[in-house]
This record gives structure tokens, sequence and C-alpha cells, in this order.
């Protein structure tokens, strides 16, 4: 159960990163019993493993050519069968039924080799059985030749993997997060210990883990917000840049951080840029979609913003000048800052304040989320600038109610198909249960919402309920 839930934690993490998504990742399981196996049925001596993995490795990570793998086994001295045999399966990877198949020839002997198959087999079986049950929905193949750092595990070993783009040329997956069981490398440990006289030779550990790239993972994040047509969900809305001239550096470092902990206050993501020329800091702000820039420079504030196609300067006379006008933007519900997938222009969000509904945003935030006062206000500008149209469609008479929450839209499209407000609290209770058996992982946020909603649903005359999801940007009517 403890690699299920290992891998179980990985699913959770990455799912609070919406931008990967879309992204195919794979869960890879071997199990060093079957790598054994398929070694010794090839006849290949033990102290011609590490070669052997070595040469794997690097033909799973498209460092070797098929000819170059030959060349490397044929140095090894390996016999023709076992060089057949190690070929076939070096690209195998499929379901464990499937594997079981293929390695019929193994299990269906007798003596230690398929012992060992058999052994990696019903290991495998039981932790994609438990993977599955906890409710991740990647993929799982099995890779009989799976070598990655084999040395280190004693067990089941697993990969968490995708293909990025830069690795699409020469083949081969990129290891988001690895991981494996460390009982043998426990017991070494141990055994250096009971040398000393420090551990009882009758406590037994186990252990099993996993590790994440976060290299990888911010490769992952960075490629899924270049496709999204330029526009960064996951982006900085404001730069800042420095450049002090001699015995002024102390004064101007002071400044940025002043500017920096306003800017944060606004509830705007902000970096520092540390670039030599004016060019490099508006192409890289052009890639990133980052839409201000704040330039501290020969004793003058400058900002420059995007507008019309181009980056427009001005210029300000305080700090505090600077950040009122970012603030101005922010509150004006940002066309340019809003990178969300519903744009409006300045001229909806005069339609809202002209024409007012009778909305009321409530934020319900679960445990671990929080917000702060410029946070929520920044989000309602944004909320009212985006539902502008379909808000004129609703009578001004009729109470509007929208609830605004930490969830992806996969969650409130279950929430609006399931949830039985209206009716009695059994029956509520019941499709509040349905919803939280298809999202377990938010079981409390889901019933503090329904709740909620309920809740004002009987206190007012059957208000307009709207999801919002603050996660996607994307928003569901529940009439």
């Amino acid at each position: 159960m403890t690699e299920a839930e290992l891998i179980f934690m990985i699913w959770e993490i990455f799912n609070e990163l919406p931008q990967i998504r879309e992204y195919n990742f794979i869960v890879r399981l071997n199990h060093t019993s079957l790598l054994q196996a398929v070694l010794m049925y090839c006849g290949v001596e033990k102290d011609k493993y590490q070669d052997i993995y070595s040469i794997l490795q690097d033909a799973r990570d498209g460092k070797l050519t098929k000819f170059q793998v030959q060349t490397h086994l044929i140095s090894l001295c390996l016999t023709d069968q076992a060089m057949e045999t190690l070929f076939n399966l070096l690209e195998t990877e499929s379901s464990v039924a499937k594997i079981s198949s293929v390695l019929r020839t193994i299990t269906k002997r007798k003596g230690d080799v398929a012992g060992l198959a058999k052994e990696g087999l019903k290991d495998i079986e039981a932790v994609i059985s438990n993977v599955e049950g906890l409710g991740v929905k990647w993929p799982i193949t099995v890779v009989p030749l799976l070598t990655y750092n084999v040395q280190q595990y004693s067990g089941v070993i697993y990969q968490i993997t995708c293909e990025l783009k830069h690795r699409r040329k020469r083949g081969g997956q990129d290891v988001i997060a690895a991981g494996g069981r460390y009982d043998k490398m426990l017991m070494s440990f141990r055994k250096v210990l009971e040398r000393t006289g420090m551990a009882s030779k009758e406590t037994k550990q186990y252990g099993a883990g996993i590790s994440i790239s976060l290299d990888k993972l911010v490769s992952v994040v960075t490629e899924a917000c270049e496709n999204l047509n330029g526009e960064s969900k996951c982006g900085i809305d404001v730069a800042v840049c420095c450049e002090s001239s001699p015995g002024s550096e102390g004064r101007r470092e002071k400044e940025m951080i002043n500017i920096l902990r306003e800017i944060w206050l606004l509830g705007l993501k902000v970096t520092t840029l540390d670039l030599c020329t004016m060019e490099e800091i508006l192409e890289y702000c052009r890639e990133n979609s980052i839409s201000h820039i704040v330039l501290l420079r020969n004793g003058a504030l400058k900002v420059q913003t995007w507008e019309r196609d181009r980056f427009q300067e001005k210029k300000w006379n305080t700090i505090q000048d600077i950040i009122e006008y970012l603030q101005r933007q922010s509150e004006s519900a940002l066309p340019i800052l809003n990178r969300s997938e519903s744009k409006v222009s300045a001229n909806d969000v005069s339609i809202v304040q002209s024409n007012p509904v009778n909305a009321n945003i409530n934020f319900i935030l679960s445990e671990r989320d929080k917000l702060s006062g410029s946070g929520r206000r920044n989000f309602k500008n944004t909320i009212l600038a985006q539902m502008s149209f379909y808000l004129q469609r609703i009578s001004h008479k009729v109470p509007v109610e929208i609830f605004a929450v930490f969830l992806e839209m996969s969650v409130i499209r279950t929430i609006i198909s399931f949830l039985e407000i209206d009716e009695d609290e059994q029956i509520f209770q019941k499709s509040i249960q349905i919803v939280i058996d298809k999202h377990p992982r938010h079981k409390k946020y889901i019933k503090q919402i329904c709740e909620e909603m309920k809740e004002l649903r009987n206190e007012k005359s059957k208000p307009v309920e709207i999801l919002y999801s603050l996660i996607d940007s994307a928003y569901m009517a529940l009439l």
C-alpha cells in the first residue's frame, strides 16, 4: 500500500497545478525481482548486471541507437539468444496482463528464475490495484527492463514520466518523479550500526520513497504556459528592474524592496529582473506576457505598460504614484493583466457599472486557502467583468449569488449536475455524497460549499446561484 500512497501523493501535487493537467503523465512500474529473473533467464552473469543496467538506461533515454546497444551487448560476450531476448523486451511496456503473457516462457519454468518473476508480477499487480483504488487516473504500464537507479531499490520501482517538447526530436521520456522500496539499503545501514552495537538485530525496518525532479516539473509548467497561445496563466503581472549608479546601491535596493512589498499587497504577481539592456528586458516581458515593467534608473521612476501591441512609457515622481497607477489598472478589470479564458474590454466593465445587477460574491475558502483583502478585490473585479454579459440577461429583481471557490471546473460541473439543492435534506445529503464519491480528495471542501449554497438558497427567494472557479477562471450557474 505504501508505494500506491506515494504515487497518489504525486497525483495530488500535480493536480494542484492546473496548467499541467492536460499533459500525458504515465506511471511506469518494474520490480527488481522481475528484472533479475529476465537477466538470469538470458544467462547474464551477476558481475555484468551493472553494465547491462547502464546500457538499458541509456537506450531508454534515447542516448544510444539500436546499433550502439547491440555493439555494447556484444562487448559483454552475451549469447545471440540473450541479446535477442533483451532486444525484444527493450521497448516493451504494457499492462501487467500483457507483460505476464510475454514473460510466460519464464514464469512457466521451475526454479529460482520463475519464482522471482512471479514474485515481481504479483507485487506489481497489488500496487496497480491500490493505485487505481485511490483514484489515480494516469495510465499505468509495466516495463520489465526499467533500470532507473535500480541498484538503490529492492522491490517495486516506479516512475512518473511525460514527454516534453525539447525531448521529442531525440525520443525518450522525462522522468518527473521516481522512487521505490529501500529495504535492502536500510538493511545495509543497519548492519553497520549492528557492528557498533548501536542497533538491535531483532528490529527490522522497511521503507519506500519517491522524489520529484523540481527542475523537470518547472519545465513542464513552463512549457504548458508557453502553449497557451502566448498567454501565461501562471505568469507574472509586474516586473521590477533597478539600475544603480555608483554609491547609490543601498538606497535603490531599499526602494525596490518598498515597491515589491506594495505590489504584493495589491495581490499582483511580481518578479525582479537583472538584465543588462532595455531590449533584453522588453523581450523577456513580451515572451512571458508581463504587462507592466517598473524601472528605477538614474534617479527616475518609470513604468512601461503594454498597450496597443507595444510597451508605452509613463513617468512618475514617487513610488506611491506607481502603486496608485497599478491599483487603478487592477480595479478596472485589467484587460491586459486578466489572463482568463474569457476576455473583457473596458466597455464591458462600464456595462456592469452603469447597469448594476443584484449580485453578491461569496468567497468560500478551504482550510488551506488564504486570500488577502486586496486579492478579494482583484478577484471580484475580474469575476464581474468576465460575467458582465451573462449577468445582464438576468433581471435586476432576481438575486444572484456567486460562489468563488478554489476548485477545478471538472468538480464544479459535477456539483452542478448532481446537487439536488431544492429537495429535502435526505435527498440533498445523498446528492452531496454522489459528488464526494466522484472527487474524494475535496470531501470537506465540497460539503462546505454545498451546505453554504443550500443555506443561502433557503434564506432568499431561490436566487440564481453561480459557482466560479478561481483556478480555471470559468463558471456554471445553478438556476
